[in-house]
């Protein structure tokens, strides 16, 4: 169920995100998402447009096409993100996996490692938290994937 959850575009899901198939090529999508990310006290909502590769149901891998802030120092020149799915005893675990690089030089890197990386990994925690409660809700609520006892 995590992996449908994951791949729902264009559904409602978790508050705040959005998204919308842009092309289809069946296991290959370019996909716009609008992200709530918090920076300090303030949330922004920042557009992307990227490619996901649908591997089902272990592999969803992301790569970014535009976006992300062309003008700020959140404007990244790199975005590579994967969830790797894993059935343990019929619970799933998910892996995160990213890889980014921000536009400015020296000074990018310098932001990257002084702000970016703390505010990507803190919404990454919160984001796939938030995955975890919505795949649960409908857990409950499903008569094909129901919840089984998985430790967290």
């Amino acid at each position: 169920m995590v992996y449908q959850v994951l791949t729902a575009y264009g559904q409602s899901g978790l508050e705040g995100y959005s998204t919308r198939v842009m092309e289809d090529y069946g296991d290959r999508k370019l996909v716009e998402f609008h992200t709530p990310l918090k920076v300090g006290k303030s949330t922004h909502v920042f557009r992307s447009v990227e490619w996901v590769q649908l591997t089902p149901p272990e592999r969803i891998d992301f790569w970014l096409a535009e976006g992300y802030e062309e003008k700020s120092i959140f404007a990244l020149s790199l975005l590579e993100d994967a969830f790797v799915l894993e059935d343990r005893g019929g619970c799933t675990e998910m892996t995160y996996e990213s890889r980014f690089a921000v536009k400015a030089p020296v000074i990018g890197w310098l932001l990257a490692r002084l702000m970016m990386v703390r505010v990507m990994s803190r919404h990454m925690v919160e984001h796939l938290e938030d995955i975890r409660e919505l795949c649960e809700a409908r857990a409950v609520r499903s008569r094909v994937y129901p919840q089984g006892e998985c430790g967290h």
